[in-house]
């Protein structure tokens, strides 16, 4: 007999159906000599200290750290311990020939079933299944190349190393702050620098004071404009020092503006290639190459320095911008006249953008749907799990291996998208992906997301089809032309001083035709946006490619974007030609302040945290490892507005007073991108055979050691900061006890199991006094975690559930996803009755910030959808009039 554990109960009906195994037994399915069975996520997990004995349990104190496990001990919930006794038994059973370890290909996923072996005191051969797709064929292929486990010891190793380093620093640190301070401070090697990053971010724009510029402009006749360009440092320079022996006379001004554009009038070779829109340069202040511009002198007393690279077109002072406008107006009476003095056409091909990994593929649902990165993971994971549509979405890896690309044309033949014929007739034709696409040294445990050869359901639910667009677009678009664009720089001699003007054409649309945008799935932002571009501007999907690399640079890449991109079409000019100046007008604009995180760019922010590491290994660690794992970062942001630290005000992400005041007080190395840097290069190394884990935990041992001391002698939150954090969670202590008297929240425990960078302080709750804690069981979530009602609501809550219990018992309600059980009430919703068999249908007890009451549960179940309700609250911000939906994936959502 065969047994393999998988990870969660969809997974392992998709290995038996594949099997034969289709006898159902309690906790798993057998059948044709195989055992499938299952995990529920993280079935067992590192002990709490509590379970250590007396020295680390009971009220919490300085005294009681560090705690330092000298051997670890593994646990079971209650929830799950029925669970974990079907696995042991068939691991240990001695009809049990071997086990295959079939969770997820990956980090965590390999430390699931090492851990359940482990406690389960398993000694069977173990085989691994690795594979990155659930399909049908994608399944069989794995299992007919099953490996030895001990090849995925390495892996193992670091995944343990992990979890083992992040309940150190969370389990001692917490405690350490939370009796430091007298109320709850949790503490993770994630969380705590994600946090900091929010909350500089914060500080930053509450500091910030808007400072007026202003920019002249040139309206032509011919039906563009251009703006006044500073002349380069050097020309500054000089002509300060001819400012301090006195000006000339006008007519010699004119004189030699007359000889100056003689000169440029005749042959030369132009000006450098403009680097506005090139996405392929390094637009850096100071960059060599700059274009030679006649100059305007100095403003007095302004030193001659980078402000003329970094910002061309501003004029700080407006006493002396208004004398420059003056001027010039004089300078071209009567005629009012320019010459053109160059125009040089930059033609630029835009190869399609890299393949999705998740972190990027959350942005891209973020920024174009509002869609959380929790969201979006739940979408992806369920296009993955339950229809099978695309690849595995918690990889970090925007690249294919050479293996794959046999396989391309099948999934371009069954994918749903206009463009994947001619995608297939390119790839027929003789084209070849690149190596920004296929390249087998930049794969990690998986390979980029691509859809799968298994077409969409028609009635596939709308969010679900959106996350499936982007994957299948961004996929055809690798196959498909460069984008051409044609990008115009015409220099103007107004009055002497240098104007400049730009345009944009986009002369092949390339890839960029592949965009869901084009394909008339658009919703209501997208179009609201693509109607709001005006004739002339930059096609649909011009500046994709900049969108891309822009998110290569990072967030701050975003503020120094110039406008040239959406730039107005030019006339034909030539070289020497007359213009016809129309106006000369001053513009006042103000600096703006750095843009509050959005999932998008705090994902971004998480992504790329090393770039400002000052040493340059761990800048290199970071570079490929960031600040957690594609697959943790959503959920490290769900944590932080889950314990109080951050609250979402619509799409933005800001610090609470609880967050600004924690990061005010921990030690630098825990809210620094570096300890994270240096972790995850040491981890790698273990993962990949060159270091030996017993030495980081040594390491970890000591920085937790080393610590404790100084959160000690540290600062304290004030009395005020310590009466608010309590009374924001609503909980009435006494410090006698030191007992919490408030349940736990569906929001404090829902999502523990997911892979969170501090996964191990799942436990912690400690009460507002700092003085005992205690673990509680997580429960691992198959939709968004509902809101509680609210505590002055509680008692009419208890009473309305006490009726639906008694009205179920009566007249049950069938489960409409496995057709066999009936809905029970659990803690926090309405479940299947065979959910022990696998059957993972549940329905939320409150849902948009609604208890449902029995009417409309039962609409929802029988009918698909409720009657309207008022006043729903959306995570995205929406609130209102709407109907409740039961999706076909077994997602309840509003319907505005």
């Amino acid at each position: 007999m065969r047994v393999i554990v998988a990870e969660k109960p969809s997974v392992a009906r998709d290995l038996a159906r594949i099997l034969g195994a289709t006898s159902r037994r309690e906790g798993y399915l057998e059948g044709q000599g195989w055992r499938v069975t299952w995990a529920l996520g993280h079935l067992v997990h590192f002990a709490e200290p509590d379970a250590y004995g007396e020295a680390w349990a009971g009220r919490w104190s300085f005294a009681q750290l560090p705690m330092l496990p000298e051997r670890w001990r593994l646990r079971t919930d209650k929830k799950t311990a029925a669970q974990f006794k079907v696995v042991k038994a068939l691991l240990t059973d001695p009809g049990t020939e071997r086990v295959i370890c079939a969770t997820d290909a990956g980090r965590e996923g390999e430390l699931i079933f090492r851990l359940i072996a482990e406690h389960a005191r398993c000694r069977k051969p173990v085989q691994r299944l690795w594979i990155s797709s659930l399909t049908d064929a994608a399944i069989r292929a794995g299992l007919a190349q099953l490996r030895d486990g001990h090849d995925y010891d390495a892996l193992a190793a670091a995944a343990r190393a992990r979890a083992q380093a992040d309940w150190l620093i969370g389990m001692n640190l917490t405690r350490a702050y939370t009796v430091h301070n007298r109320v709850l401070c949790t503490i993770g090697r994630v969380q705590t620098p994600t946090l900091a990053m929010i909350v500089v971010r914060d500080q930053a724009i509450d500091a910030f004071v808007p400072t007026p510029f202003y920019e002249l402009i040139a309206q032509l006749a011919e039906g563009f404009e251009a703006k006044y360009h500073k002349p380069p440092p050097s020309q500054q320079a000089g002509q300060q020092t001819g400012q301090q022996a006195g000006r000339q006379a006008d007519g010699q001004i004119a004189k030699r503006a007359g000889q100056r554009g003689e000169q440029q009038g005749g042959p030369q070779s132009g000006p450098p290639r403009n680097q506005h829109g090139d996405q392929q340069s390094d637009n850096r202040s100071g960059q060599a190459g700059q274009p030679v511009q006649p100059g305007l002198p100095s403003q007095p007393g302004q030193p001659a320095n980078s402000d003329a690279r970094e910002h061309p077109t501003r004029l700080d002072n407006k006493a002396e911008a208004e004398a420059l406008r003056d001027r010039l107006r004089e300078r071209i009476r009567p005629e009012n006249l320019g010459t053109v003095v160059s125009v040089e056409t930059k033609p630029q091909r835009n190869r399609p953008p890299p393949l999705f990994d998740l972190t990027t593929l959350q942005r891209e649902a973020n920024r174009r749907y509002g869609f959380t990165a929790a969201k979006t993971l739940e979408l992806a994971q369920s296009l993955y799990e339950t229809h099978k549509l695309i690849s595995y979405p918690r990889t970090e890896s925007r690249h294919i291996g050479e293996d794959l690309v046999p396989q391309l044309p099948g999934i371009l033949q069954q994918l749903d998208h206009p463009l994947a014929g001619e995608a297939l007739a390119r790839l027929a034709g003789g084209h070849r992906l690149g190596r920004a696409y296929v390249d087998q040294t930049k794969l990690t445990d998986h390979h980029a997301i691509l859809p799968t050869a298994t077409r969409p359901p028609s009635a596939l639910p709308e969010p679900l089809r959106r996350i499936y667009d982007l994957v299948a677009a961004r996929f055809v678009a690798v196959f498909l032309p460069d984008q051409r664009v044609d990008e115009t720089e015409v220099q103007l001699d107004i009055g002497g001083e240098t104007f400049i003007a730009k345009g944009r054409v986009v002369t092949d649309p390339g890839w960029t035709r592949a965009d869901p945008r084009q394909l008339g799935r658009v919703d209501g932002a997208a179009a609201a946006g693509a109607a709001g571009r005006h004739q002339g501007r930059s096609q649909p999907g011009g500046s994709a490619q900049q969108a891309h690399e822009q998110q290569a640079r990072g967030p701050q890449a975003q503020a120094g974007r110039s406008s040239a991109d959406e730039a107005d079409l030019l006339p034909a000019l030539t070289q020497g030609q007359k213009v016809h100046v129309a106006s000369l007008s001053l513009v006042e604009r103000e600096t703006q302040p750095p843009k509050r995180f959005e999932d998008a760019t705090l994902l971004n922010a998480m992504k790329y945290a090393g770039r400002e590491i000052e040493d340059k290994a761990l800048a290199a660690a970071m570079k490929g490892a960031g600040l957690g794992t594609p697959a943790t970062r959503a959920e490290t942001i769900e944590k932080l507005i889950r314990t109080g630290y951050v609250e979402r005000q619509r799409k933005q992400l800001v610090a609470t007073e609880k967050g600004r005041a924690l990061i005010g007080l921990v030690a630098e190395p825990l809210k620094s991108a570096e300890l994270t840097a240096g972790w995850e290069q040491r981890l790698k190394d273990i993962e990949e055979g060159r270091a030996e884990a017993a030495a980081f935990h040594a390491d970890i041992n000591r920085f937790v050691t080393e610590l404790i001391p100084q959160v000690a002698r540290g600062a304290t939150l004030p009395p005020e900061q310590v009466a608010a954090a309590r009374a924001a969670r609503g909980t009435a202590t006494s410090t006698s006890s030191g007992r919490s008297r408030k349940k736990a929240s569906p929001g404090d425990s829902a999502g523990r199991r997911g892979r969170s960078g501090g996964r191990q302080l799942q436990g912690a709750r400690p009460s507002d006094s700092g003085i005992r804690g205690r673990a509680t069981a997580p429960a691992p979530p198959k939709l968004t975690t509902p809101r509680e009602p609210r505590a002055d609501a509680a008692s009419a809550f208890s009473a309305q559930l006490a009726e639906i219990r008694t009205a179920l018992h009566l007249r049950p309600l069938g489960c409409p996803k496995c057709g066999q059980g009936q809905l029970i009430v659990g803690r926090r919703g309405y479940g299947c009755s065979r959910w022990r068999e696998g059957c993972d249908f549940v329905i939320w007890q409150v849902i948009a910030g609604h208890a449902l009451s029995e009417a409309e549960l039962r609409a929802l179940v029988e009918h698909g959808k409720t009657a309207p309700i008022e006043g729903l609250h959306a995570d995205d911000g929406r609130s209102g009039r709407a109907v409740l939906s039961l999706g076909q994936d077994g997602q309840v959502a509003p319907v505005w």
